[in-house]
């Protein structure tokens, strides 16, 4: 209902039906629409902050690029779900609004994840948490960016061209050009 409708444009009935639930039994669990919406939040914070427990440490060699692969590949299957609740989001995130601060505690709760398994393979004068930021940062503007803008790449291209570039960020010095890199497999 929130990604036909919005936040502010879907109604209490609407939801309500769509849950297939009277009205009355709404109100026995939530108190409002955004009760609702911040329950669903919820949901994709737990199913965001699932994909980094797979995750295994991102080691400087084949090992580490599989990883990333493998973690890429469930990550985006994750935005993907919930692509129609996070454009709702993005679309009323402010400060101000009741649901304001999720994106950047969900974000923070991430990337302390994600630095945790890039940090036993940095050089030590680069920052883990700042890489896991930067990491999100890309994995996550480009989901929303490839749904949004329509983008015509297979699944496949995607999830390895994102792995290699990831990959690169967190170690350089491995020579990828030296081997066949594993493709994911197709979705």
């Amino acid at each position: 209902m929130f990604a036909r409708r919005g936040l502010h444009g879907a109604r209490i009935e609407e939801i309500a039906a769509v849950a297939k639930v009277s009205r009355g039994a709404f109100y026995q669990y939530f108190d409002s629409k955004d009760s609702v919406f911040t329950e669903v939040l919820h949901e994709v914070e737990k199913d965001v902050l699932d994909t980094f427990a797979s995750l295994r440490e991102v080691t400087a060699d084949l090992d580490g690029y599989q990883a990333i692969q493998d973690w890429i590949d469930t990550y985006l299957t994750v935005c993907d779900k919930w692509l129609p609740m996070l454009r709702v989001f993005v679309e009323n995130e402010s400060p101000d609004s009741p649901h304001g601060h999720f994106g950047a505690q969900l974000v923070t709760k991430s990337a302390q994840l994600l630095a945790r398994r890039l940090r036993g393979g940095l050089p030590p004068e680069v920052d883990s948490h700042l890489t896991a930021v930067a990491l999100l940062a890309m994995v996550d503007r480009f989901s929303y960016a490839s749904a949004a803008y329509h983008l015509d790449v297979g699944r496949v291209t995607v999830v390895h061209t994102l792995a290699v570039v990831a990959f690169r960020m967190v170690h350089p010095e491995v020579d990828l050009d030296a081997r066949p890199l594993p493709l994911p497999a197709a979705s």
